[in-house]
């Protein structure tokens, strides 16, 4: 794994509000680069997905909670045998639940930032979301 000395949120824009942590490269797949690491329990991460492609398609046993920084992303959740779609808008934390399917769909090309609240730690969902996939990559 690459090492990544400093990684600086500043998502308000503002001077003053700059967050600074110590982070690893996890993978620079297809989809863009994703830098993360555990931070007092919890993983956290920060993502750039490109436009045109996904991430997620899993579920695990912790709550996420994503921040969009730059972008547009969708999230959408299998919820009860139902879809729900979300538009996510830019510095609003978006809540995925413990247990629920998801995938993060990046309509733009789009930075994020995640955290969960315990350890990495998922299971992939194989075939839930094709539909969306299929679309995406039209």
């Amino acid at each position: 794994m690459k090492k990544v000395k400093q990684v600086a949120l500043d998502w308000l824009q503002s001077p003053r509000i700059t967050v600074m942590f110590e982070f690893n490269e996890w993978g620079t797949a297809k989809a863009g680069t994703g830098y993360g690491g555990d931070v007092n329990g919890r993983w956290c991460s920060i993502m750039e997905t490109k436009k045109g492609h996904y991430r997620g398609n899993h579920t695990h046993p912790h709550d996420q909670y994503t921040l969009l920084l730059t972008g547009k992303i969708m999230i959408v959740k299998l919820i009860e045998g139902e879809f729900k779609e979300t538009l996510l808008k830019r510095d609003n934390v978006y809540k995925s639940e413990a247990g629920i399917p998801h995938i993060t769909l990046a309509l733009e090309d789009s930075v994020s930032y995640e955290w969960w609240d315990g350890p990495s730690t998922m299971q992939v969902c194989p075939e839930v979301f094709t539909k969306f996939i299929e679309e995406l990559e039209k």
